[in-house]
């Protein structure tokens, strides 16, 4: 037999044999006619929808069943619009993604860009705002450390000029006081973070961590006792932000202390301020959106370097 040609499974009258021959002609023709006007779609082998066995009349089988034909019915001879299954399914599906691409990506697209300005404004305030609170604890700093003079007085400029061993001998022998070095060493940092911007912010717990030092005089034995230390700003400090320069993290304290932190306070020393850090701590200048950039001391024209602005 030709190729295509369908060999019927079991014997046939006469009306079922012209009715076969009928639907082989009509098959061999379908492939001169356009696309999607296909009269019949045959299905080798099949019964309902395309699966089980068609029967004829008299209980024989033909081997195939025409699409639209019931078990034991006739041949269904109206025209298919859009061709068969497969022909629609195949439409359906290369019409779909055309749709999507012009209507929902224009949608999604403003959508997002929405809500990424309204993120950034949020964000912007949120810098805005801790800027303020920074800035207001500042002054009220500086107010507290000048009480009507200047903040680098010759006392703290003698302090600030001792060594850090000689300067922890004098703690030690109580020619000094933990309170005394703190606020020097906080009038310092005051007036260089107004040249250069490298402290973020100054810990408010530091003079009572000093005061706490001079209570107890067994604390001198302590190895770091009453000596000031900054902490950079990826360190958390119970308490306050910890933002890596990211103003995703404003307004979320530490619950504790970093073990840091936690190590130089158990040795005597007092933490006293945070220093500047570049976005995420990956860059060879100290800048990012949130404290702004530190500037080199030497010369301000120029990055400080490295990844701590202190």
């Amino acid at each position: 037999m030709g190729k295509g040609s369908l060999r019927p499974l079991c014997f046939v009258n006469k009306g079922q044999e012209l009715a076969i021959r009928s639907a082989r002609r009509e098959l061999r023709g379908s492939a001169n006619r356009p696309r999607g006007m296909a009269l019949l779609s045959v299905t080798y082998g099949s019964g309902e929808e395309g699966g089980g066995e068609g029967r004829c009349p008299d209980g024989g089988g033909t081997g195939f069943q025409e699409e639209g034909k019931e078990r034991g019915g006739s041949p269904c001879r109206r025209p298919i619009k859009g061709g068969c299954r497969e022909r629609q399914s195949a439409s359906s599906s290369l019409r779909l993604p055309q749709l999507r691409s012009k209507a929902f990506p224009e949608r999604l697209s403003t959508r997002r860009n929405m809500q990424c300005s309204k993120t950034k404004e949020k964000l912007q305030e949120a810098v805005e705002q801790r800027r303020k609170e920074v800035r207001a604890a500042l002054d009220k700093l500086e107010a507290s450390l000048s009480a009507g003079a200047e903040l680098l007085t010759e006392e703290r400029l003698a302090i600030l000029a001792l060594p850090p061993d000689i300067l922890l001998h004098r703690l030690k022998e109580g020619h000094l006081t933990p309170t005394a070095v703190l606020r020097a060493f906080q009038a310092k940092a005051m007036v260089v973070t107004y040249r250069i911007n490298c402290v973020t912010e100054f810990i408010p717990q530091a003079e009572d961590w000093a005061s706490a030092l001079e209570e107890d005089p067994q604390n001198r034995s302590l190895p770091l006792y009453g000596l000031p230390v900054s902490i950079k700003e990826n360190f958390e400090v119970e308490g306050m932000d910890t933002t890596l320069g990211l103003a995703k993290y404003l307004y979320q304290p530490a619950p504790r202390h970093a073990a840091l932190v936690q190590v130089l306070r158990l040795q005597g020393a007092v933490p006293f301020c945070k220093t500047n850090v570049p976005q995420s701590l990956v860059s060879y200048r100290c800048s990012n959106p949130v404290w702004g950039e530190t500037l080199n001391p030497v010369d301000t024209q120029r990055t400080c370097g490295g990844s701590s602005g202190n």
